[in-house]
């Protein structure tokens, strides 16, 4: 049977308490409501909640009503201590009708106001088992005591209290979160930009925003009517079963503008993945410079290459009389032979570097399909002399029937860069050079593997620059202009592919790389 002392009003008060507490999300408003209810549904002279600083192990006086609320502001109370602080290190509810007289009382601030505490109920703030504070009601309005009936009644309306500041408290820390997520993301050096898996903008960030500012983009396919080339194009990227890769944005009027970055899908709390996060900063400066760079490097190497061929030509006549010559002058014959040869083919490396590097993905290749172990094959026989001069040892593990499709030419020489990086970069006296080739879904896999010194961790993302070269100290002194896997990285850019370095510091490297697999009937 219900009980007589808890009246319909009681029971509609405290719906509409649930009702109210539910609808508040700001932390200190919500407090100073549920203060203002408990008055309301107990019918007392004052009220109060006290939250628990788990850090510290006290209670706080955090919102006070009535009596001297003011005045008890920022008072803490240590776990155990008072009649707050039992009921929050026991977890029960309780009810004291005459505080002088129960030994966990400490007395209270009356203060100026000169109110005075005699009855007094306390529940503990209860979430999932874990106390999170305690709610006081203070004397009763007509003078009587409180009764069990009333507790109940006030346990129920801390059950609803305690629910509500917790909700309150995640939905200000989610707040927060997305207040710094949001900062971070305006803030961000590169541009940056969220769209939906459909290809709807949801927002840019403000280095976005200010590219295309003038621009009235809601969808990724607004950009090309406007003059913005993707690569790849965005219905192509929305298809895409990556889960994330590269791109690149070029406009070419008014005035020339390039950007580069990358793209991924994010997943949401149901583990679909709804959005993308596309990532990218201006380069238009950088490529001008390479440009520029490249051009450069040509004409050198032309004008290198005419007088190189006068004394590469002239020298086998020379050569004939070199028994003519003193022991002395047959040496330095020998070495200006030799040299020469080295600088002829460090011209072929620079004008072959020069002449990739001006390729784009939309510059058409030769489009051959050849057996990849066979491209190997070839690769390996131009490193031959290479091989046996410095007793490499060549370990081959070919699935035979993987298959490419790309530039024979090309896809050949990045293989043999490959190779030639692994032999004169390892100074060990046994060397072992691994070669493997694999099929994994829609790519083939081809790996080039050393038991060479291993790669720094901090020299890892620099390799594939041009004209770079790991310190001499590092790996001993290798002549060569550091362009052998800038060319690599060029190579496969262009077949649409990708590169993947693992190395382990006096052990060795992995170079794997990852092509489209040809497609049967082509």
């Amino acid at each position: 049977m219900p009980n007589p002392e808890i009246t319909a009003d009681d029971l509609e008060l405290l719906l509409e308490t649930n009702r109210l507490l539910s609808s508040k999300l700001d932390i200190a408003e919500l407090l100073y409501s549920i203060m203002d209810l408990a008055g309301r549904v107990m019918k007392v002279e004052a009220s109060s909640v006290l939250l628990l600083d788990e850090k510290k192990k006290e209670l706080y006086f955090d919102v006070a009503v009535g009596g001297a609320g003011e005045e008890i502001k920022g008072i803490r109370i240590p776990l155990g201590q008072g009649i707050a602080g039992w009921v929050a290190q026991e977890g029960k509810s309780v009810i004291v009708n005459d505080v002088s007289k129960d030994q966990r009382w400490k007395g209270g601030p009356g203060g100026s106001s000169g109110f005075e505490t005699r009855r007094m109920m306390a529940c503990p703030l209860q979430v999932k088992g874990k106390i999170i504070g305690v709610v006081e009601a203070i004397n009763k309005a007509e003078g009587s005591d409180f009764t069990a009936a009333e507790l109940r009644l006030f346990e129920a309306f801390a059950s609803q209290a305690a629910v509500a500041i917790e909700n309150a408290r995640l939905f200000s820390s989610l707040r927060s979160e997305k207040q710094t997520i949001e900062e971070t993301f305006n803030k961000m050096a590169d541009g940056a930009m969220l769209v939906t898996s459909e290809g709807e903008i949801l927002r840019m960030n403000n280095k976005a925003a200010a590219w295309f500012k003038d621009l009235n983009i809601q969808h990724l396919s607004d950009f090309d009517p406007q003059g913005y080339i993707w690569d790849p194009e965005p219905n192509g990227l929305l298809a895409s079963p990556a889960k994330s890769g590269h791109l690149e944005i070029q406009r070419a009027k008014p005035v020339l503008l390039i950007l580069s970055g990358s793209w991924a899908r994010l997943a949401g709390p149901d583990g679909e993945e709804n959005q993308m996060i596309f990532i990218f900063r201006d380069v238009t400066d950088v490529r001008r410079e390479e440009m520029l760079q490249r051009n450069f490097l040509s004409v050198i190497s032309h004008k290198l290459r005419t007088p190189l061929v006068a004394i590469t030509g002239y020298l086998p006549f020379i050569k004939e009389e070199a028994n003519k010559l003193s022991e002395h002058n047959r040496r330095a014959l020998d070495a200006i032979d030799k040299e020469s040869r080295h600088l002829a083919y460090l011209i072929e490396d620079l004008l072959r570097f020069t002449t990739v590097a001006g390729f784009t993905r939309d510059t058409k290749l030769a489009q051959n399909k050849s057996l990849a172990s066979r491209l190997v094959e070839d690769a390996l026989s131009k490193v031959a002399i290479l091989i046996e001069g410095d007793g490499v040892s060549v370990v081959k593990n070919f699935d035979p029937q993987a298959q490419i499709m790309g530039d024979t030419v090309m896809l050949i020489d990045m293989i043999k860069n490959l190779m030639e990086n692994a032999i004169r970069f390892n100074t060990k006296s046994g060397k072992v050079l691994k070669l493997g080739v694999r099929c994994e879904a829609n790519a083939v896999l081809l790996s080039v593997e050393d038991n060479g010194p291993g790669i720094p961790p901090e020299e890892r993302d620099r390799v594939f620059r041009g004209f770079r070269q790991i310190e001499q100290d590092f790996t001993g002194q290798v002549r060569g202009m550091g362009l052998g896997l800038a060319f690599v990285k060029k190579v496969i850019d262009l077949h649409r592919g990708s590169i993947e370095l693992i190395s382990r510091v006096g052990e060795g490297t992995t170079f794997t790389v990852t092509l489209p697999k040809a497609q049967d009937g082509v």
